[in-house]
């Protein structure tokens, strides 16, 4: 998976094979598959068994490390 331009993100890997939360809007690209627009809100649960395959929702789950960078970016 290769992002392109600016992006924050966060990759969660702690329920394989991953979930991938957008936080500003970015593009992916997987191999030879076609691109993939994600904007901010927006997160990507990957799918084990199929690389090609995956869930967009149309939210993203509370994470302890987002209040974490949150805090640290204001100080």
């Amino acid at each position: 998976m290769t992002a392109g331009g600016f992006s924050v993100f966060r990759i969660n890997l702690d329920n394989p094979p991953g979930e991938l939360a957008v936080f500003s809007a970015m593009r992916i690209w997987s191999g030879q598959r076609a691109a993939v627009d994600l904007h901010g809100g927006e997160s990507l649960a990957l799918n084990g068994a199929d690389a090609t395959k995956y869930e967009l929702n149309e939210s993203i789950e509370p994470d302890s490390w987002d209040t974490w960078n949150s805090d640290a970016t204001r100080c």
